[in-house]
């Protein structure tokens, strides 16, 4: 279970006072559960997409993921517990340019441990194939389509099988039809590997398509 309790995250302001960025009184998604972030650009989705991940630390309270408590680890723990257990898909997609399709999804798998090259190659074409693009294994992000380079992140975020599945709003720059391809692909993916997945819109058609979701309050609050 990803549990989270009266999480907080404030930045200094030139002014000297403190501003709320962030702000969840308490947040919980079990093994398979698949759940929706909601709010109004601003009020906090992808700060708190990036505390979850180990991106960002808290100002205050506590982070759990199954049985890690994410204030207890040092940079490096972070670093190493995201790699092995969190797939995160960017708003900005943060593909390599200078990779391929193929060597994008499987420097992840490299990065969470796995050693079997021959199993990450034959891991990363089964995903190639799922997301309908085996053809594309060898081309560049950049003479790629956004829809297709959106499927390449679905792939790249879930080939190392990750308890914890983190999007961005990752249907943002995609047409109606893609944003179906994108979402179905990424829910049978969590659902198959159960998954714990939290994808942050305010897409109504987004919405559509979940049953839980968690409304994100808007920030924006400054104290002395």
């Amino acid at each position: 279970m990803l549990e989270i309790r009266n999480l907080i995250k404030q930045i200094d302001t030139p002014s000297g006072t403190s501003l709320t960025i962030a702000n969840v009184d308490h947040l919980n998604i079990r093994s398979g559960e698949q759940m929706l972030l909601v709010g109004p650009s601003g009020s906090g989705k992808t700060t708190l997409l990036h505390m979850i991940a180990g991106l960002l630390v808290p100002t205050s309270g506590t982070i759990q993921c199954d049985e890690v408590i994410l204030g207890d680890l040092s940079l490096k723990e972070r670093d190493q517990w995201r790699a092995k257990n969190v797939g995160y898909i960017f708003q900005k997609l943060n593909l390599l340019e200078g990779l391929t399709v193929g060597e994008n999804i499987g420097i992840a798998a490299s990065f969470a441990g796995q050693k079997d090259k021959k199993k990450i190659c034959k891991d990363m074409m089964n995903l190639l194939e799922l997301v309908g693009l085996p053809d594309k294994v060898n081309v560049k992000p950049n003479h790629l389509s956004i829809g297709e380079q959106q499927r390449v992140a679905v792939a790249r975020a879930v080939i190392h099988k990750p308890s914890l599945i983190l999007a961005d709003e990752p249907t943002a720059s995609l047409d109606q039809a893609n944003v179906l391809i994108v979402l179905e692909l990424l829910k049978k993916l969590c659902h198959e590997s159960n998954s714990k997945l939290l994808l942050s819109t305010h897409d109504q058609l987004v919405m559509s398509q979940f049953e839980h979701c968690y409304q994100v309050r808007s920030q924006g609050r400054e104290t002395a």
